[in-house]
């Protein structure tokens, strides 16, 4: 812990010599326990200039919204209860729009907040990742005007929509999977995979 303060201290003193501010007051400190120690597991506060930071439950990064154990249910949820309500508005009004309007409004509303930072899905279980299936699904229902009960897959084509779980599985890097696996729960520190390295490099080569 003294050692993230001292670190913290130097941040705020190249923050100041440039010009710019460390908001102390909107900081929050977020420990990730593996979950073998996660009701063992203390830490102190930590101080950061004047403010005494204790740990909080949950951290908002850059729109998403971390847990400790990064099992990003509290983002998932807040992510599907705002899609559903932009899907109940824009279903009460479909009937006054257009097609591109009703698809373009789909897509600037609810399916671009869905895919944004979508890749930190990738290795959740499946029943969190059905609930954005849900809510793409009611998206390619709102568009093409067919029922929950139909079969969507040629709708799915038509649009050139993948599935979310085959969507992040195309796009998502490998090392995003396996994050979540990292930590030892021996220890509780982050283990790191071994890495083969090419000689003609100066730097470590992932392979």
């Amino acid at each position: 812990m003294p050692s993230l303060e001292t670190c913290i201290m130097y941040i705020h003193q190249w923050m100041l010599v440039n010009r710019f501010k460390l908001n102390n007051d909107k900081t929050d400190f977020l420990t990730f326990p593996p979950q073998s120690q996660s009701e063992s597991f203390t830490t102190d506060s930590l101080e950061i200039g004047t403010e005494l930071i204790g740990t909080s439950t949950k951290a908002k990064n850059l729109g998403v919204i971390i847990d400790p154990r990064l099992s990003l249910s509290l983002h998932i949820t807040v992510s599907c209860r705002s899609a559903t309500y932009q899907l109940y508005c824009l279903n009460r009004i479909k009937h006054y729009l257009s097609s591109d309007v009703l698809k373009t409004a789909v897509h600037a509303l609810i399916s671009s907040k869905l895919d944004y930072c979508n890749s930190l899905l990738a290795g959740l279980p499946k029943h969190d990742i059905q609930k954005y299936q849900h809510i793409i699904n009611s998206d390619t229902c709102l568009i093409s005007g067919t029922q929950k009960h139909n079969h969507i897959i040629l709708i799915f084509i038509n649009l050139h929509w993948l599935p979310v779980e085959q969507g992040l599985s195309w796009s998502c890097p490998p090392y995003l999977t396996d994050l979540r696996s990292l930590h030892s729960a021996e220890h509780g520190l982050l283990s790191i995979p071994r890495a083969h390295t090419d000689k003609n490099e100066k730097g470590p080569l992932l392979m």
